[in-house]
């Protein structure tokens, strides 16, 4: 499979899994980076909450961090945080299951 495939199948699934949860409390976006040389490539998920309460600013958090190692063909998850709201729904393992099995 090709690079841009592969990266593509991981943020389909990731999508798939998350999109739904993400939007009942919070905004969200997908940033895909890519290194100089082309060989590395992070996607990062980022998520802004909605409803604040009055006199609070809206937290950012940082939902999940995916590097996309080419030349060693490899995905390492170094960052995966799910928002309280979200906790123990057991996400984060079907997440890294849902990457692995791209």
């Amino acid at each position: 499979m090709k690079r841009r495939q592969v990266e593509r199948r991981v943020q389909e699934s990731i999508q798939e899994l998350l999109d739904v949860e993400l939007s009942v409390n919070h905004t969200f976006r997908y940033a895909p980076s890519y290194a100089d040389d082309r060989h590395r490539m992070k996607l990062e998920l980022n998520a802004l909450e909605k409803d604040v309460e009055e006199g609070r600013r809206p937290q950012s958090i940082l939902v999940l961090r995916v590097v996309f190692l080419h030349d060693l063909r490899e995905i390492q998850i170094p960052n995966i945080f799910m928002p309280d709201c979200m906790k123990r729904a057991r996400l984060g393992k079907r997440t890294i299951k849902a990457i692995h099995d791209c």
